[in-house]
């Protein structure tokens, strides 16, 4: 199946997730989207305060975005609830029984099990994160410099710094064996099974990369200019299938499904990343760093 345009609106798209039978996608002036099951058609329109959210996750059967921290449990339905766990966390994930988020400056806060109540401060560094992930065992979060921590098991106690090369890192994400991280300048690094030791840079054009997902057996960076980029295996070169004009921001795979989104309402799926991409019959127009955000 060709990838196929489906516009929400006008705002900017920052992240997308698929979770508990909803699609999610949140983004600027508190935009939040939702579609049961299946990304095609009418989204609805969910907006949620006037904050730029930056990122949405689900865990144990809670919705989440932030900046402004706001959850809302099992559905995306109706009002969220507001719980900032300190700062404005760009960036969350939930894994192992754990919710993180973090921020600049070093910030990471996590709570177990829910994300209310709560949250507990446990900063690595200085630097500033963008995007934290869990899988294979470990905590992962990146952000700008070529900032790295990994932390196994669990968010708690000292996290490992294990910074690679200089690039802004605006996103991380672990699937059938490897980590990989991606950010400004085509940036792309690889590491297999554990993000501990050297990762092995695998730069994919110029491109400023904002989001990466594995949904098997594809691996999905997507990024400025409407650029996408998939592949079977993060170890060779990675295939362009550009979709349009506008900035992605976000790619995720659920359901069959993978959705990006990005600037003006830009939203696109297909069943796999590796086709040409075609209008929606009827195009419906409606009313995941600094440098990204």
């Amino acid at each position: 199946m060709a990838w196929v345009s489906n516009t929400q609106g006008s705002s900017q798209f920052n992240s997308v997730a698929y979770a508990n039978g909803y699609w999610v996608s949140v983004g600027v002036g508190g935009t939040l989207r939702y579609r049961a099951t299946d990304p095609t058609g009418a989204w609805t329109s969910n907006t949620q305060g006037a904050t730029d959210f930056t990122s949405v996750a689900f865990g144990n059967g809670y919705w989440a975005a932030t900046p402004t921290f706001l959850y809302k449990a099992t559905d995306p339905t109706g009002a969220w609830t507001s719980n900032n766990p300190g700062g404005s966390p760009r960036a969350l994930a939930y894994g192992n029984g754990y919710w993180v988020t973090v921020d600049v400056s070093g910030t990471l806060f996590y709570r177990a099990t829910d994300p209310t109540g709560a949250w507990t401060s446990n900063n690595q560094g200085s630097g500033t994160f963008n995007s934290v992930a869990y899988d294979n065992g470990y905590w992962v979060a990146v952000g700008n410099g070529g900032v790295l921590w990994y932390k196994a098991t669990d968010p708690t106690g000292a996290w490992t710094s294990n910074t690679q090369g200089s690039a802004d890192f605006n996103s991380v994400a672990y699937g059938n064996g490897y980590w990989v991280a991606v950010g400004g300048a085509g940036a792309l690094y690889r590491k297999a099974t554990d993000p501990t030791g050297a990762w092995t840079s695998n730069a994919q054009g110029s491109t400023d990369w904002g989001g990466v997902a594995y949904g098997s057996p594809y691996w999905t960076t997507v990024g400025a200019s409407g650029r996408i980029r998939w592949t079977t295996d993060p170890t060779t070169a990675w295939t362009l299938n550009t979709q349009g004009s506008e900035t992605l921001q976000g790619v995720a795979y659920g359901n069959g499904y993978w959705v990006t989104v990005g600037t003006n309402g830009a939203l696109y799926y297909g069943t796999n990343p590796t086709e040409a991409w075609s209008d929606a019959p009827e195009k419906l127009v409606l009313v995941t760093s600094p440098n990204r955000w």
